[in-house]
């Protein structure tokens, strides 16, 4: 159905790198065919000379629809807008996508945004990896530390977060995942996590975004998506350090096991992220792809890092190897275990992550990244799996016969009580637990077991009579 011009959906993409143009090229492509957009897509870039010619990279855009200097050979939708003013590209936009390095996120860029004016009810997508981590001060029982009984301490935010806070609460949602720029924009199959805050939001990005070759996912858990992307660099620099020191596939394996459980330890400590994200290409998928992919920029620059024996700075490899692009979030990473130490958890709970900030930045020897304490957490664990708690078990089982049993004639009741029974049994004996089985089983029973029916009239005065005689 047509809708009014002012009810349609303005997409607007900050950032003109490779990423950012790749996202916009599939944008694009979808508002061209769906009336539900405004055909055209605006691209805000850091306008710049391109090399070997007079042109500057948002004219060569809009005239030869490629983006020559981060996407070249890519062909782009010829309704793809770059403008290189803001104020201008924001006008009233209803969807703003974030590509930029984390670097450049900064307030005059939100009030510009804001100030167009675009849309009032704007949402934003992130697609920044990284994390911040601001100095407050906060309260404490240990009145040694200050004479107010205040310390300093470190505080973890996300992109999101601050985009949300200098947007005035404006709806952020963030998008990450197992995604080499060239390859999405060459139209190979790949996946990509968007994490929102409800499901209306995440539908409006699902449908912008999801393509044949882009097959997105929305899970409700921005935070967890978000610190996914943000340390998997981590992860990346420890397997380019192994590559630069061409070690096998098995050496390689374990580093990038070790970082997986180690984001997943700090998501879910510091953000409370949910298990299952971890499992989507947000985490295990992006950890993977930075940590193989030949072009993948922290583990390519890792690589070289360790074959220069530290003589090259990043900043130097940046230059060698990025052709203009950045390791934009460094100094985040650095952020990372500064706020572990301060924590007192980087060495016991985060050995990996700790090898790899020495190694990248405090002259640290590479091998270093192979000689990891002992694994014991082993020692503390019960016995039993963990997938298979045998409360939560037995209690589904109790629960459903109770209900079976109140619901059903007595008959039938007593017979799903049975089965119940033998459930419960085998559940026991598959965790090997055959000692609490006859316990559990007769609990079960007694639990979930019919009351017996109540008695006649002529059963009870016949009681009564048998009670008198017995007294006589």
């Amino acid at each position: 159905m047509p809708r009014d011009e002012h009810s349609k959906h303005r997409v607007l993409v900050v950032g003109g790198g490779a990423w950012g143009t790749t996202i916009a090229k599939i944008a694009a492509t979808r508002c061209a065919e769906d009336r539900t957009y405004m055909s055209t897509v605006r691209l805000w870039l850091k306008d710049e000379k391109v090399p070997g010619s007079s042109k500057m990279l948002s004219e060569t855009i809009n005239t030869q629809h490629e983006n020559v200097m981060y996407l070249p050979g890519v062909k782009l939708p010829e309704n793809l807008l770059a403008v290189p003013d803001l104020s201008q590209a924001a006008h009233e936009a209803t969807l703003v996508i974030f590509v930029v390095p984390q670097q450049y996120i900064f307030r005059g860029l939100f009030t510009k945004i804001l100030s167009a004016p675009c849309a009032p009810a704007v949402r934003f997508l992130s697609l920044v990896k990284g994390l911040s981590f601001s100095t407050e001060m906060v309260e404490t029982k240990d009145w040694s530390l200050q004479s107010d009984g205040t310390m300093t301490s470190l505080v973890p935010t996300l992109v999101s977060q601050q985009i949300a806070r200098e947007t005035r609460g404006a709806s952020v949602s963030v998008l990450m995942g197992a995604n080499v720029a060239m390859e999405v924009a060459s139209d190979q199959f790949c996946e990509a996590t968007i994490g929102a805050r409800d499901t209306e939001t995440g539908e409006v990005w699902f449908h912008l975004l999801n393509r044949p070759t882009l097959r997105i996912n929305v899970v409700l858990d921005v935070e967890g998506v978000e610190t996914c992307g943000g340390l998997k660099d981590l992860v990346a620099l420890g397997a380019g350090f192994c590559d630069g020191l061409k070690l096998g596939s098995n050496t390689k394996a374990s580093i990038v096991r070790m970082g997986l459980e180690e984001v997943r330890r700090f998501a879910k400590h510091v953000f409370a992220a949910q298990d299952g994200t971890f499992f989507e290409s947000c985490g295990m998928g992006d950890v993977l792809t930075s940590s193989y992919a030949p072009q993948g920029r922290h583990r390519l620059c890792a690589e070289a890092f360790v074959a220069a024996k530290g003589s090259k700075s990043w900043a130097a490899l940046e230059k060698e190897y990025l052709n203009g692009q950045t390791l934009g979030d460094l100094e985040a990473l650095k952020a990372v275990i500064k706020y572990l130490r301060f924590k007192g958890v980087a060495q016991t709970k985060y050995p990996l992550f700790s090898a790899v900030h020495g190694i990248a930045f405090e002259g640290r020897p590479a091998v270093e990244l192979l000689k990891m304490r002992d694994r014991t957490s082993w020692r503390n664990k019960s016995k039993y799996p963990a997938f298979a708690p045998v409360g939560m078990v037995l209690g589904l089982v109790v629960g459903a016969a109770a209900a079976l049993v109140a619901l059903t004639s007595t008959e039938a009741g007593q017979g799903m009580v049975a089965q119940a029974v033998h459930s419960a049994n085998t559940t026991m004996h598959a965790l090997d637990l055959p000692g609490k089985a006859h316990e559990w089983s007769t609990k079960l029973s007694e639990l979930v077991a019919p009351p017996s029916p109540p008695l006649t009239k002529a059963q009870l005065k016949a009681a009564k009579r048998a009670a008198k005689k017995a007294k006589k």
